[in-house]
Formats: C-alpha cells, sequence, structure tokens
C-alpha cells in the first residue's frame, strides 16, 4: 500500500524554537490491486487476493486529510499545500486544480485540507518507490510537554475514470503518526547592543558611533548541534555565520559592529537568525533586539554684555544654535566657572540661566555641562558625547566699567539733519493747505 505520514515521526525540540512537520505520501504506483476483502482506513494490511473488489494503489487525483496536535503544546504559524507539481516538484497532483482549500484551527489544533485535480483530462499521480509533499506545517513550541501529530483522517482519491473498469473510489494507505518531544536544543541567549564605552555598552546609540551587537548560541541539549546564523538589521541581512556547530553544554559568543554614519535616525531593530539541525529535525530559533540613534545637542553659551570688568554681574544663557533631533530634549544645565588660573572650578550653578559677579579680573573659563532626556551627559571616554559640553573663555577687565557717551559720526548727524528738515517741510505744507481749504 501507499503510505501517508507525517515526517519526521518525532519532532525534537525545546521552547521557543520553530520546526517544520511535512505529511507526505510514498509510493504511489499504477499497480491496480484486487481482494474478496474490503478495505478499511486504518487496517495495516491489504485483505488476501481475491477477484471482488479491485484497488488501484496510485493514479491520486485528490486527498482529503486532517491534522491534529495540542494546541496547548504547539502552535501552528503558517502552512504550505504543495499542489500541483508544476509549480512544487516535490509535490502532489497534476494541475490544474479543481479545489485548494487548507482550514488551520488553532484554537481546535487542527488542520484540513482538500485538494482535487481538474476534470479530465489531467493526469492521475504516482510516486513509484518515492515519496511526495502533500503539505507543510510549521510550529513554535509553546509549552514543553509532548504530543502527538495524529492524522485522524486520511483519504486517496483516483482518478474518477478508473471507475468505469470497476475500480474503487478510493487508494488503500497506511497512516502513520508523529510526535513532538521536548528536548533541550541549542538556543539563541544573551542578546545586546550598544555604544562600547569601557566593558559596558550604553544605548541610545549617538549617530557617528559604532554600534556592536552581541548574542551567544548555547547548547543546552544532550546532542551535537549544527546551525546557521544571520544577522539582519531592519530586515536586511548584514552578517552570516555557516556550517558552525556546538557539542552538549558548550557555548559561543558572538559579535557584530554596525557603522552608524549614514543611518537614519530612530528605532532600529537587529534579529538573530538560527537556523539548526537537531537530531535530524530542523530547527529555527530567532532573538531580535533594538536601539535608538540620536543626534548629540549643538550648545552655545551667551552673555549678557560683551565687555566685562572687575566686580560686573553677568547673566550667562545656554541656548541650542539648531534643534538636530525631535527625539533629543536638553533637560539638565550644569555651570561650572573656574576663576583665572583655577584648575578646579569654584562656583556651580543649575539652570538655563545663570547669574554671578566676577569679583577677579583675568580670564575666567565657564563651562556648560547639559543632560537630554536620555540622561546622556558628557563622558570623557565617549568622544559622541562632547557637543554635551560647551567651554568658553571670559576676559574680565580691571577697574570699573566707564560709562558710555553716545558719538555721533558725521553720516549719522547728516542723517538726521535731513530727516528733520524733511519733518518741517511736511509741517509747513500740512498748515498752507489747511488755511487754503479754509478759505
Amino acid at each position: 500500500m501507499p503510505i501517508v505520514y507525517v515526517d519526521p515521526e518525532y519532532s525534537a525540540a525545546s521552547g521557543e524554537t520553530i520546526f517544520n512537520v511535512t505529511v507526505k505520501v510514498f509510493n504511489l504506483t499504477n499497480n491496480l490491486y484486487s481482494t474478496d476483502g474490503f478495505w478499511k482506513f486504518g487496517a495495516r494490511e491489504l485483505p488476501p487476493p481475491g477477484t471482488r473488489y479491485n484497488y488501484t494503489l496510485g493514479n491520486l487525483y485528490g486527498f482529503r486529510v486532517r491534522l491534529s496536535w495540542n494546541p496547548l503544546v504547539l502552535e501552528c504559524l503558517s502552512h504550505v499545500i504543495k499542489t500541483p507539481v508544476e509549480d512544487y516538484p516535490d509535490g502532489v497532483l497534476h494541475g490544474p486544480l479543481l479545489v485548494v482549500q487548507g482550514d488551520l484551527n488553532s484554537s481546535a489544533g487542527t488542520f484540513s485540507v482538500s485538494q482535487n485535480s481538474w476534470y479530465y483530462p489531467v493526469a492521475g499521480f504516482n510516486c513509484p518507490d518515492k515519496n511526495a509533499t502533500m503539505f507543510v506545517l510549521s510550529f513554535r513550541v509553546k509549552r514543553e510537554e509532548p504530543c502527538y501529530l495524529r492524522l485522524e483522517y486520511v483519504e486517496l482519491i483516483p482518478d474518477p475514470r478508473l471507475a468505469a473498469e470497476g475500480v474503487s473510489d478510493t487508494i488503500p494507505l497506511l497512516a502513520l503518526n508523529g510526535a513532538f518531544i521536548p528536548e533541550n536544543t541549542t538556543l539563541v541567549t544573551a542578546m545586546t547592543v550598544g555604544v562600547i564605552v569601557g566593558t559596558q555598552l550604553f544605548t541610545p546609540v549617538i549617530l557617528g558611533e559604532e554600534a556592536c551587537v552581541r548574542f551567544t548560541m548555547k547548547n543546552e541539549g544532550r546532542v551535537v548541534d549544527s546551525y546557521n546564523l544571520t544577522l539582519y538589521q531592519d530586515s536586511a541581512p548584514v552578517e552570516t555565520w555557516k556550517n558552525e556547530s556546538l557539542a552538549s553544554g558548550e557555548s559561543k559568543a558572538y559579535n557584530f559592529t554596525i557603522e552608524t554614519e549614514g543611518l537614519a535616525l530612530g528605532l532600529h531593530t537587529l534579529a538573530v537568525e538560527a537556523s539548526i539541525i537537531h537530531r535530524g529535525t530542523p530547527l529555527v530559533h530567532s532573538s531580535d533586539i533594538s536601539f535608538i540613534l540620536i543626534h548629540g545637542p549643538s550648545m552655545s553659551v551667551g552673555q549678557s554684555t560683551s565687555d566685562v570688568y572687575e566686580n560686573e554681574t553677568v547673566v550667562l544663557n545656554a541656548f541650542e544654535d539648531v534643534n538636530l533631533d525631535p527625539n533629543v530634549e536638553i533637560r539638565n544645565f550644569t555651570w561650572l566657572l573656574y576663576e583665572p588660573g583655577a584648575v578646579s572650578p569654584g562656583y556651580s550653578y543649575e539652570g538655563e540661566s545663570v547669574t554671578h559677579q566676577f569679583a577677579k579680573n583675568g580670564t575666567w573659563r565657564i563651562v556648560l555641562l547639559v543632560e537630554d532626556n536620555w540622561k546622556i551627559s558628557y563622558n570623557p571616554s565617549r568622544n559622541a558625547t562632547k557637543s554635551y559640553m560647551e567651554e568658553v573663555l571670559l576676559d574680565v577687565q580691571s577697574g570699573e566699567k566707564p560709562s558710555t557717551v553716545e558719538v555721533f559720526t558725521p553720516e549719522q548727524i547728516a542723517l538726521v539733519v535731513l530727516l528733520t528738515s524733511f519733518a518741517m517741510l511736511s509741517v509747513t505744507l500740512y498748515v498752507m493747505w489747511k488755511r487754503r481749504v479754509r478759505l
């Protein structure tokens, strides 16, 4: 008899992994079998030979299959029905198709599929001594408990033209169930991303810095696992590691550096996908992480007067030249004032605007330190944070500030005379016009 079976028979996987299960048919042939007994679904052997019933052991024209599982243990993520062979060379049935139907019931844990070739003259399908795939299901492990993958119902429908020759309208078959067995495997663990400062990773990342992504592959299973890795940046592959393997209990660390120059500001997502072979079962495990890319501020320091004299009180203002990133907002302002010749600040203030009386003449060093809404501030070990510090030198002159006397230039005097003459002429003309009106 042809065999319809779940492949692999035993799927071994651990939590969070994704694995595929296929339902295949083996050995559909153009052979006829005659018997005196009626074949019933589930019978593991054909009845003894005879003449009463005629069965074809192939010439497949359609099929009905229902597969079931425990939905508390496994979640079906997707399915592919591999019909016809003109579209799927490893599939079943010749096209065109009359019926293309697949019904996934996630809550019940069932997948029912119904397929039929178009009526004449489509040929029946055979695969003597070979396997052909009927459909593929992708599962994610929800709970690490064993469960069956049962072929609850299977019907193989032969070419209807054989009915005219007295052949039965069903193909005898042997159905073999599968099972899921929870077992520790190799997984992606400990994924992190950020800018390396010393031995730590910091986020957000400032434009121009190198973002480093780190992760570990760890085999907690009992057998050697082989795997390939692909790293994706915003869904585009950026790096691959092929033909890797880990023995039981082993782990291996990976890292990759991302140049941020030229990247758009905002959120970026990194994902690692591992394609694992564990005891012959293909598994997929993935992990992802995101980071924010920001632009540092552009700060300036303003002062209430340009010429400062000894004991004069000056207002210092912090302002941002231009807001380069809407996701960055300066929240805290710290002022450090160094007296002439001092190596440590003598005064410290908080606030966007501060007032200070400069009691000594000489060159004062004024340092403005800011902190944004991401808690980023100036860090001498992190070059990209230089824009979070602004330093200016303020010269304080000795003595009292001289009183200012306004001195006009010849050009300014000439302009005043001209404007005065024009005003007087306008008044004279207005008075003359009023007199004429009265007359």
